[in-house]
């Protein structure tokens, strides 16, 4: 039964936990009370992802684990170590499940418990910085490896906090010093598959393509819009460059907009920014922009952007040979994963004269969150203004547009770094515009989208929205494909 358990132990470790669950079970039949092949079981369970079968099997373990241990007489009764470790495996339950709220909760109320448990207040951290809060973790790291320098575990968990944080010196640090204790360990592991995923380059492309029977988009739109990026240059800085392709049909013409560019991007604890140079390939338009993001703390940042001849400008526009300059500012607030909220404003400054000022807010609340279906809710408002008429493009004097979107989510499968899912968007809303009035707003789609791995994802998907301009209805069918890839 000890061989059984230690070879299960070994193929979990492995990350084969259909062959560790049926080793486990073997020295459970064997050696029933074994505390150790249990809890292993559990873990198993979940990372096979059989949620239900490990919550049960870890409801059992509690509760057939004794709080108090009695040696040999009530003055010498003390507390049972293993139970504080069952009771630890019990609240991972959820995060498996994808239910990270109820997994902080309960490792808060534990870490309260048992404050000088340094397992509980290691699994803690781990949580916290999947409910998108690294410093908050990396604070409680910072406690527990005080008090236990040698903590492994705490050690890798901190440098993956620390990359979350941007603060990539003191990641490297916190990673060397885990190797140094045990370089096998699990959590030190993880961390060092981060770093090593960290330091590769980044190719990102983001691509659309419509049909529409008219509206700002044309009858026929398509945007090609991707970014290189070079492996980290003395830790904050990464290189990229960046290509831009966009066309749209219209009745008045065609337009084709090229765009090549190159930048620099910097990021530290708190600061990310980056700045681009680019040139257009067919229209001669040299173009610069720059950006800066500051984030104080794991709830809030705030953006500023911008472009002195900015690709969101209306291909529209461009056919008559306008250009537009356009300066943003957002305020995101992110309770957590399941909940935040972000307000913008944007300028657009045509070279017409004529100004669009835009604000937009939104609201997003995750509804419910489990392993397999996930549906989240997205309230949205948007507003602008436009202080020129008559221009030739599509340039509404004023608009107001609320909405609603629902996005249902469900995970085919998933295999560690590995997964499948399918979404299901539905969105409803109305639109109203300056001497055109009230009409419905709709937008339906589906996609699909493979994680390969931890550096390759890729996103597709199809949809169809109707949407009013200038009193008409219009409706747009369209595809899209994202691809992130780390090589």
């Amino acid at each position: 039964a000890y061989v059984q358990s230690a070879a299960a132990s070994a193929y979990l470790y492995l990350e084969q936990p259909e062959r560790a669950s049926d080793l486990y079970r073997q020295s459970l039949d064997q050696e029933p009370g074994n505390l150790q092949a249990r809890t292993g079981l559990f873990y198993a369970l979940a990372e096979s992802e059989q949620h239900e079968a490990a919550r049960i099997q870890i409801q059992q373990v509690v509760a057939e684990t004794p709080e108090w241990m009695d040696a040999w007489s009530r003055a010498t009764v003390h507390e049972n170590p293993a139970y504080v470790e069952a009771l630890a495996a019990s609240a991972m339950a959820p995060l498996f499940a994808n239910r990270n709220g109820e997994a902080e909760q309960r490792f808060h109320a534990l870490s309260h418990q048992v404050p000088y448990n340094m397992m509980v207040r290691t699994d803690y951290a781990s949580v916290q910085r999947s409910r998108g809060w690294p410093r908050r973790a990396e604070a409680e790291l910072r406690w527990v490896l005080a008090v236990d320098p040698d903590n492994s575990g705490a050690l890798g968990e901190r440098s993956g906090a620390l990359l979350e944080m941007d603060d990539f010196r003191n990641a490297r640090s916190a990673l060397a010093l885990a190797r140094e204790v045990a370089a096998e360990d699990g959590r030190v592991v993880r961390a060092g598959r981060l770093m090593d995923v960290h330091d590769l380059r980044e190719l990102n492309v983001e691509s659309s393509f419509g049909r529409s029977d008219g509206g700002p988009a044309g009858t026929r739109d398509y945007i090609l819009d991707t970014h290189l990026y070079s492996s980290p240059l003395r830790e904050n800085y990464r290189v990229f460059g960046h290509a831009y392709l966009a066309q749209g049909t219209y009745e008045s013409g065609s337009l084709r907009r090229e765009r090549l560019g190159v930048g620099l991007e910097y990021r530290s604890v708190g600061l990310k920014a980056r700045g681009e140079l680019a040139h257009g390939v067919n229209d001669g338009v040299t173009a610069g922009s720059v950006s800066v993001s500051l984030t104080p703390d794991d709830v809030w940042t705030y953006t500023g952007e911008y472009d002195t001849a900015s690709e969101q400008a209306p291909l529209q526009a461009g056919l008559a040979g306008i250009d537009a300059r356009r300066l943003s500012f957002e305020g995101q607030w992110r309770a957590h994963e399941s909940r935040s909220a972000a307000l913008s404003y944007e300028r657009m400054s045509f070279t017409d004269d004529n100004r669009r000022d835009t604000v937009a807010g939104r609201w997003t609340e995750g509804l419910v969150s489990g392993p397999v279906y996930r549906l989240e809710a997205t309230a949205a408002l948007y507003a602008s203004r436009n202080s020129l008429d008559g221009v030739p493009y599509f340039n509404p004097k004023r608009d107001f547009s609320p909405s609603l979107e629902l996005v249902n989510e469900w995970l085919q499968w998933r295999r560690y770094t590995r997964a499948f899912r399918h979404r299901l968007v539905i969105a409803v809303g109305t639109y109203w515009q300056s001497d055109f009035g009230t009409g419905p707003v709709r937008n339906l789609r589906y996609e699909q989208e493979w994680d390969a791995d931890d550096r390759l994802v890729l996103r597709y998907g199809i949809g169809r929205s109707l949407h009013p301009y200038d009193g008409v209805q219009t409706t747009r069918s369209y595809g899209y494909l994202s691809v992130n890839w780390r090589f």
